[in-house]
C-alpha cells in the first residue's frame, strides 16, 4: 500500500526534562482521538503538501512496480494511464518526483 501523505519529526534529547509535552493546543482541529491519545493528547489532520504547486507531465506519469503490484498515478489503468499521456493535460494525476536519481 502507498500512503499519499506522512510527515515525521525526529526527536532527540540528552536530559531527562522534556518540553515536548508540555504545550496545550488550543486549536478545534485537534478533535481526533486514537489509543495514543493519553500519552500525545488528540491530534489534526491536514494537508501539508501544496498539491496544487505541480502540473502534470508525462514524465511524472509511469508505473511503479512493487511487491507485484502495478501502481499508476490515480489508480487507474494502463490505457487510461497512456490515453493521459497522449492528451498531456494541464492538471492531472502524476507522480510528484521523476524516476531519475542525481
Amino acid at each position: 500500500m502507498v500512503s499519499k501523505n506522512n510527515d515525521y519529526i525526529v526527536a532527540y534529547q540528552i536530559t531527562e526534562k522534556s518540553d515536548f509535552n508540555s504545550y496545550i493546543h488550543n486549536d478545534k482541529e485537534y478533535k481526533h482521538t486514537d489509543e495514543y491519545e493519553d500519552i500525545r493528547s488528540k491530534y489534526k489532520l491536514s494537508q501539508t503538501l501544496d498539491y496544487d504547486s505541480i502540473q502534470y507531465s508525462p514524465s511524472l506519469d509511469y508505473e511503479i512496480e512493487l511487491e507485484g503490484m502495478i501502481l499508476r498515478p490515480g489508480n487507474v489503468y494502463k490505457e487510461d494511464m497512456l490515453k493521459r499521456q497522449e492528451a498531456n493535460p494541464k492538471n492531472d494525476f502524476c507522480w510528484r518526483w521523476s524516476t531519475k536519481i542525481i
